[in-house]
């Protein structure tokens, strides 16, 4: 966790599930309090993510809000993806938009000879 500009951003690793998803939430809410202009959330490290940790960032979110502080999660991994939309959860996170298509990936059309 580091703080920058009066919020904190905070990396998670490894697997979210029932064993740890308590410390998360702990986490989240020791910087919440700690921070009151908001946390950002990198969760692409996360391998394994389980509707525990699911729970924990919207127990989160809901602190959040209730204090007027931002909770963005700000990176994700397929895991976390796969249960933020089975669970039509990820509008409740501003998270990062899709990257745009690149210009090389446009269709290339030839040119007629003059």
């Amino acid at each position: 966790m580091t703080e920058f500009r009066g919020r904190t951003r905070m990396t998670v690793h490894g697997e979210v599930d029932l064993d740890c998803s308590g410390m998360l939430h702990q986490a989240l809410v020791d910087c919440l309090t700690a921070t009151p202009r908001g946390v950002d959330l990198d969760l692409a490290g996360v391998t394994f993510f389980d509707c525990s940790g699911l729970n924990a960032l919207l127990r989160a979110r809901a602190l959040a809000q209730a204090t007027c502080a931002a909770l963005n999660v700000t990176a994700v991994s397929t895991a976390v993806t796969r249960v933020l939309d089975l669970t039509h959860c990820g509008e409740a996170f501003l998270l990062p938009a899709p990257p745009a298509p690149e210009a090389d990936a446009a269709p290339w059309r030839a040119a007629r000879p003059a």
